[in-house]
């Protein structure tokens, strides 16, 4: 369990150092006194005086400070929300969309604050208001996650957002209520940066895209592939999953009697060429033991399937083999994207490294 804990905050670096921060500066208020605290917050604090005289230094020091006392709930927010968009969205784009969310609702809502004072609807005491925190930043990276939940619960979690965030609004109008409206939709906005495509590269990269819903998947395709080793094949196996989550099709590799074409992910192309319509097919996902082969990659490009997912790569397994002494097959070994480049791929897995190697030593090491 602890292995397992360990590797998700390592998937997460920049959420869970974030937090180590917080906890270390949530610390250091307790320790000073209420007037001394309140000079400090106010110092950091994203407001007109300091947006006018010094914006870089309090748009960064306001995100290393909690207006409260208590970092618990932060953990559990992080946890839930900022970890498993880091997985997904990758370390610099997780970074980019939460920044451009704190950034504009910061302005946004301070550009609202300033015509409400201009307009003497709001006090002028409120240029030197007191704004620090995460929040914009959090808010933004929840509304992008629309995008990953499934199809099937998104609408109704962004309803939920939705109402808490306008709920906030109504019972307490004010600059950091509107900010967190503008941070949502700003999320929202954000949509071309969550579509992610591979580079042509056969380097090993670790994967960042790889959700726990994913690794689910995942883990029936290594079964999967155990069954094929088992019964005299290479340890191969793949599913097909519909928008809704829904396994529609699985299989595993079956070459030993002589054909060589009968690949997991090869039948899933022909199966859903019959079964599922041009649509169904390109927000359907096929989750595989082991990257595409040439073969299996042409095939699902050409019916039109969507995001592929797998366990192990092709660059690692021919790495493997070389260390074996294992010569080179009648094809070459390219990735997805040298055969297939507008398809969205995401792998390795690296918790599901050692057992693939393991499956692929006792198959093709002699």
């Amino acid at each position: 369990m602890w292995a397992q804990v360990r590797s998700y905050v390592r998937s997460a670096p920049l959420t869970y150092g974030w937090l180590v921060v917080l906890l270390a500066t949530t610390l250091v208020q307790h320790s000073l006194t209420e007037r001394t605290l309140r000079r400090l917050l106010q110092s950091t604090s994203t407001n007109l005086h300091h947006l006018a005289s010094d914006p870089l230094r309090v748009l960064f020091q306001s995100l290393l400070w909690i207006d409260g006392r208590y970092w618990w709930p932060y953990l559990l927010i992080f946890t839930v929300f900022m970890a498993p968009a880091e997985r997904w969205l990758g370390h610099l784009r997780w970074a980019l969309v939460g920044l451009v969310c704190h950034l504009g609702a910061t302005y946004l809502s301070e550009g609202y604050l300033y015509w409400s004072i201009q307009e003497a609807g709001a006090s002028p005491r409120l240029i030197d208001a007191r704004d620090v925190g995460v929040s914009y930043f959090v808010v933004g990276i929840v509304g992008v996650l629309f995008y990953r939940i499934p199809r099937r619960w998104r609408w109704g979690y962004l309803a939920v957002m939705v109402l808490l965030v306008v709920g906030g609004l109504i019972l307490e109008t004010n600059f950091t209520s509107l900010g967190h409206l503008c941070a949502l939709l700003l999320g929202l906005a954000c949509y071309p940066l969550t579509r992610r495509r591979r580079p042509s590269s056969a380097a090993y990269t670790p994967a960042v895209a790889i959700s726990d819903g994913d690794l689910g998947h995942l883990r029936r395709c290594v079964e999967l592939a155990r069954e094929a080793l088992e019964a005299g094949d290479e340890p191969f196996g793949s599913l097909l999953v519909d928008a809704d989550g829904t396994v529609r099709f699985e299989d595993r590799n079956r070459i030993k009697d002589g054909d060589s074409t009968r690949h997991p992910e090869f039948e899933i192309a022909r199966w859903s060429a019959k079964h599922l319509t041009p649509d169904e097919r390109a927000r359907a996902t096929v989750y595989t033991s082991g990257e595409h082969c040439p073969m299996c990659a042409a095939a699902h490009a050409w019916v039109g399937l969507g995001r592929i997912v797998y366990a192990a790569s092709t660059e690692q397994l021919a790495h493997w083999l070389r260390d074996w002494g294992v010569g080179p097959g009648p094809v070459a070994s390219l990735p997805i994207t040298t055969i297939a480049p507008g398809v969205e791929v995401d792998g390795p897995a690296p918790e599901l490294t050692e057992e693939m190697k393991s499956m692929y030593e006792a198959t093709f090491r002699r």
